[in-house]
């Protein structure tokens, strides 16, 4: 069981980021205190905190009492200025202490430590007496304000007043060394003191030569972050700067070892201003802090900090002008406010000369550009209590300056009950934890350290970790009819308090609070998914989804295959049902059982109610039988589509009833079979016969009359209006028509002027052809140098072209696309170049969309303007998709995004469909079709970015709306049963190519001429849709003179390879030298006699079916004209290869040679009365 949940609490604060500050900006700073009071100017006092009673305490030193005010001069005498006073300082106010008793004799350069065993401050050396250098005294406060002194120890081992004292927190011991000067043995001595006995240890290391130690005091302090010692002193030769070094040594309690601080090590100022430098632990930003007489630095266990040349004091971490060269100072470190204190000092700029000394009370704070805690608190709730599973996120968010960051500068540490746990990776400020389990229940804190050791530290937060509540009993599903009832039971486990609830479908029901659910007399609104659901303070845990039926439900819906293919592979889908009656079991009656009479109640548990599923194609049902075969169980139902070829294509649903009957059934998702390959081959169907080769002209499907027709043109053949008879290019007036077996030219006694360079379409509402503008020839020449471009309208109707004036027109042009609006009733038009006369918005008059009612013409609007607007010209492919009610205009177009731009009577509207599918040029055809089938225009391309590298073959894409999908495309010559080349013919997809879509015979009409200039030879060839065999094109009668050979051709669609077999009157002709080609589409007959005469027909076949073509009838026929129907033409035959073909009004004449005619000849059956005849020369 795996939980569900609602929603999580809030687990993490808001992170604000800023740029990170300059690595040189310390966030610390001097500052001088006023109003706090003063023990008075003086020099070399001793001072420490006092870490019970938090004070500072500060005693001794030199007063100000030289002959100059101000001013000091050493004395002689080391006890004659000395003084035995002790001051104590709360951050607040200087205080002088009332000390009963003996006093201790040293004063000047003594050092004094807190010791936290004797829970007291230890006073050792001094510029004292010698005898007295001995001697350790510690203090005792008998009040706050009062006190006195004590000897600790009389055998002090050094009797040197310059020396190091420092408390080794982890070892527990008090440790003394010597100045570690003039390279004696004495002066590098190391001593331990544990309250009883004094023990040697390791001797410091001794200064090499040429170097001698040169300051008065060693800077000696525990480093508590290290858990050593730290001792920095500084070497010179001769007193003299130049060439000085700092050495730092650490001391582990048995061995002194120097570290490579390298350059980091702090630089010496002025010999004579080294000369006292005091160090202490800063415990807030656990590092040492060393100050003397030109600097202060920080020591962070490793590396000495030194800060950039921008600030007073350029060494150290925080400087001001006013201590700048001053010695003799005192310093102690306030554990409770987290300040270092710096008391006095003396200044003396020249040797010998007096010195200055001070009262001043200084402090090293924190500044505001210091590490900053924005919110204390790690999280938003305090206790935190989580579930198993959850994720923790815990979030310290600080700031440095005026603004947060994020981590550069900063060090983040994360603790749980109190050890070391690590960050996020990447995100050290935050704390994540994925998948608690109890074993994360804990305190957890966070502390954040900038690069001067400033830091802070967040509230702890207590997380509770708590195993998630179990359902220990789920909701059963229910299969109901409307009107029964049911009831749902569910239980869980939880340690937690919970509160309870039901969902349907996810929304919760209110008042359903218990552990059980109940519903009476359901409905169809009742159906659902269930859930027991139970709400803790972390998480909400929900049950399996009970369902409860009411009628059948849909529980898989079926889906065809990928890509599936035309074929004898079968196509299957499934789909899964469920309802009352599916399975065994026990249901109660309906609210009025008479509404249900299947229905049992209770059920037989052997024998349940089983389920109905009826397949649908297109809406119609579909039963069991050779083309489909199905599979029911009591839930599921398989649909097998047998031999799928591309009549099957379309949408497939399913309707789905169970005992509640056909009133409740419920119906699939519709899918669609969409075979492959998308387009099969095109069949070269006829090669030099029909309308002479031709370009810029148009042809369009005729839908009432079911034909293709072909119209006007830049023809190449005998011209009409030309009195010579040698083949020349010139503009055409005629009309074709083909019906799939013969191209007729029809004569209409009105016929619009030879014209090319036009817009055509087909208005299937009113059947008619429709031309608009181009170029026309005029009178009386009609040749190249006379023609116009003009904006007439012609319509065609089967039988006639007529002219129609409207009261106004759009400009004149060449080129323009047009296409029928079948939703509401109107040709459309747009585009095109060359407007006579051209407009003063040219561009705007090419974006304009035109409508023709086949009354006049209305302007319906421009294309998009913009940054996304269409390159609108000539050339385009345009068509309209009565499915979705859109006309699509697909073009060359000036973005790099190649839109689909789409009118829907009222706007246009760009489609971008994906990158790798854009059709960067469709002007290589203007023969975009709508397939009804498919439900898609479909658009012949060549120069595509869908397939790189240029093969001749014209490809068809499909667009649905959003995306365009290829059709993978070959071409058969079935002139000679081949697939030709590149030089072949084939259809190009140039501008002089024509196609339409015959949506009755589901094929693509192509005529074709090959090659850059339009000499022909044309062909026709045709792409049809189907996997079966299927007749295309074969001759009804052929007439043949004695001896003279015949080949007859039968030409069918269907998958590739195919098998024929000729017959003649019944009998299987067998493969000789007389009947050669039996077994192949084309069959010759050489030689043939009047024994050849009969009825011939093929029989073919492939993986998925057989057809017995129809016959064909030889008859044998010395001279004279022969004719057969065929298709919509008169099929006009005659034999040999020398008679010439004349025509004539009347049987005597006059007779006029019918120029390039060759047998079989078509001419028009619905024409006025012609005569014909062959003349042999």
């Amino acid at each position: 069981m795996s939980p569900r949940r609602f929603s999580f609490w809030a687990i993490a604060l808001s992170l604000f980021v800023l740029p990170v500050l300059a690595q040189a900006q310390t966030h610390l700073s001097w500052l001088q205190r006023s109003g706090v009071g003063s023990p008075g100017p003086r020099y070399a006092s001793a001072m420490a905190y006092d870490e019970i009673r938090e004070v500072t305490l500060l005693y001794g030193g030199d007063l100000n009492t030289g002959t100059t005010p101000g001013s000091y001069v050493p004395p002689q005498d080391p006890l004659m200025y000395n003084q035995h006073d002790l001051w104590k300082y709360d951050g607040v106010q200087w205080a002088q202490m009332t000390v009963t008793g003996t006093l201790p004799l040293t004063s000047v350069g003594a050092t004094m430590v807190f010791h936290p065993g004797l829970q007291r401050v230890i006073l050792l050396g001094g510029n004292s007496l010698e005898s007295d250098r001995h001697i350790m005294w510690s203090f005792i406060f008998d009040t706050p304000s009062s006190g006195h002194w004590i000897i600790e120890d009389t055998n002090v081992p050094m009797n040197y007043g310059a020396i190091g004292l420092a408390y080794d927190y982890s070892r527990q011991v008090l440790v003394l060394v010597g100045a570690g000067g003039f390279r004696n043995v004495q002066g590098r001595e190391t001593w331990e003191w544990d309250t009883a006995v004094w023990t040697q240890k390791a001797l410091m290391p001794p200064v090499q030569s040429p170097y001698s130690i040169h300051q008065w005091r060693p800077c000696f302090a525990y480093h508590a972050a290290s858990g050593k010692l730290v001792l920095a002193h500084d070497q010179a030769v001769n007193g003299s700067p130049a060439g000085a070094v700092t050495t730092t040594h650490t001391f582990d309690g048995t061995t002194w070892t120097q570290m490579p601080t390298g350059s980091l090590a702090p630089p010496l100022g002025t010999i004579y201003f080294n000369a006292n430098r005091e160090m202490v632990y800063d415990s807030h930003r656990r590092r040492l802090v060393a100050v003397d007489s030109t600097s202060s630095y920080d020591f962070d266990g490793v590396n000495w900090r030194v800060a950039g040349p921008s600030f007073n004091f350029p060494n150290g971490p925080g400087t001001a002008s006013g201590l700048s060269g001053r010695q003799g100072t005192c310093v102690a470190f306030d554990k409770k406010r987290g300040v270092l204190v710096r008391y006095g000092g003396g200044n003396q700029t020249t040797p010998g000369q007096n010195y200055n000394t001070f009262a001043e009370t200084w402090e090293l704070q924190r500044t505001n550009t210091a590490i900053q805690l924005i919110n204390p608190n790690i999280h938003i709730t305090n206790p935190l209590v989580l579930c198993t599973g959850e994720n923790l996120t815990l979030h310290l968010l600080v700031t440095i300056g005026n603004g947060p960051n994020s981590s550069a500068g900063i060090a983040y540490e994360w603790f749980k009950d109190g050890a070391p746990v690590s960050g996020a990776p990447g995100q050290p400020w935050l704390y994540l934890k994925n998948n608690v389990t109890p074993a994360d229940t804990g305190v957890y804190q966070a502390r954040a350290t900038d690069t001067w050791g400033n830091r802070v530290e967040s509230n702890p937060v207590n997380v509770f970790v708590h195993n998630i509540p179990s359902i220990t009993q789920h909701p059963q599903d229910r299969r109901l009819i409307p009107g029964e009832s049911f009831a749902l039971q569910g239980a869980y486990n939880s340690t937690l308090p919970a509160n309870i609830f039901w969902s349907k479908d996810g929304v919760i029901i209110p008042g359903a609070n218990s552990l059980t659910y109940s519903k009476s007399n359901v409905t169809l609104a009742d159906a659902g998914e269930y859930r027991l659901n139970v709400l803790v303070s972390c998480v909400n845990v929900m049950s399996h989804a009970a369902i409860v039926s009411v009628g059948p439900r849909i529980v898989s819906q079926p889906t065809f295959p990928v890509n599936p293919n035309a074929g004898t592979t079968p196509v299957t889908m499934v789909v899964t049902g469920d309802g009352a009656g599916a399975v065994a079991g026990t249901y109660t009656a309906g609210a009025d059982p008479t509404l249900h009479p299947d229905r049992r109640a209770p059920d037989d548990a052997t024998t349940p109610l089983p389920m109905s599923f009826t397949w649908r194609h297109e809406g119609v049902p579909i039963s069991n039988g050779a083309k489909y075969t199905i599979t029911n169980t009591a839930l599921t139902s398989s649909l097998q589509i047998n031999l799928p070829d591309y009549e099957d294509e379309g949408y497939y649903d399913c309707v789905v009833t169970d005992a509640s009957g056909p009133a409740y059934a419920k119906i699939t998702n519709r899918q669609e079979l969409l075979l492959h390959p998308l387009a099969p081959p095109y069949l070269t169907l006829l090669q030099s016969r029909g309308p002479e080769p031709r370009t810029r002209s148009g042809m369009v499907y005729d839908s009432l009359r079911r034909r293709t027709v072909l119209f006007g043109g830049e023809a190449f053949g005998v011209s009409p209006r030309s009195t010579f008879t040698t083949p020349m290019h010139f503009t055409s007036n005629d009309t074709w028509e083909w019906d799939g077996q013969v191209w007729v030219k029809r004569n209409p006694v009105n016929r619009p002027p030879p014209m090319s360079q036009f817009g055509i379409t087909y208005d299937s509402a009113r059947g008619r052809t429709i031309i608009f503008g181009g170029y026309k020839d005029t009178p009386p020449n009609y040749q190249n140098g006379f023609e116009v471009i003009n904006n007439d309208i012609w319509e065609w109707d089967g039988a006639n072209w007529t002219q129609i004036i409207p009261p106004s027109s759009p400009p004149a042009r060449l080129s323009p696309v047009m296409c029928y609006d079948s939703i509401r009733g109107e040709t459309l038009m747009i585009g095109g170049s060359n407007f006579n006369p051209e407009p003063a918005d040219y561009y705007g008059s090419r974006k304009m969309l035109w409508a023709w009612n086949g009354v006049q013409w209305t302007q319906r609007g421009l294309a998009p303007g913009g940054s996304n607007e269409p390159y609108i010209g000539g050339d385009h492919a345009m068509a309209f998709d009565p499915g979705r009610g859109v006309a699509v205009l697909f073009g060359h177009f000036g973005t790099n995004s190649y839109p689909v731009w789409e009118w829907n009577g009222t706007t246009w509207a760009g489609v971008f469909p994906p990158v790798d599918l854009r059709v960067m040029d469709s002007r290589v055809s203007r023969s975009a079709f709508y397939d009804p089938v498919r439900r898609r225009i479909g658009l012949p391309i060549l120069s595509n970015n869908l397939f790189p590298g240029y093969n001749g073959v014209c490809t068809v894409v499909w667009w649905d709306g959003v995306r365009l999908i290829k059709g993978e495309n070959t071409t058969i010559d079935s002139i000679n049963n081949t697939t030709p080349g590149y030089s072949d013919a084939m259809p190009f997809g140039q501008d002089k190519d024509l196609g339409v879509f015959d949506f009755h015979r589901r094929c693509f009409v192509w005529h074709d001429t090959p090659g850059f200039v339009n000499t022909g030879p044309s062909y026709t060839h045709e792409l049809h849709f189907s996997a079966k065999v299927k007749p295309v094109h074969q001759p009804v009668e052929v007439f043949f003179a004695s001896s003279e050979n015949i080949q007859i051709r039968s030409i069918h669609a269907g998958q590739r390879p195919l098998i024929h077999q000729w017959h003649k009157d019944g009998v299987s002709l067998p493969e000789n030298a007389h009947t050669m080609g039996a077994a192949t589409p084309t069959l010759t007959i050489n030689s043939a006699t009047a024994a050849d005469s009969g009825n011939y027909h093929v029989r073919v076949s492939n993986a998925m079916n057989q057809v017995i073509g129809q016959n064909i009838r030889l008859t044998l026929m010395n001279s004279g004209v022969g004719t057969v129907v065929q298709g919509v033409g008169l099929v006009l035959s005659w034999p040999g290869a020398t008679g010439i073909l004349e025509t004539a009004p009347a049987p005597n004449g006059p007779w006029t040679a019918v120029h390039g005619a060759t047998p079989p000849y078509s001419v028009a059956m619905d024409e006025a009365s012609r005569f014909y005849r062959v003349r042999y020369p």
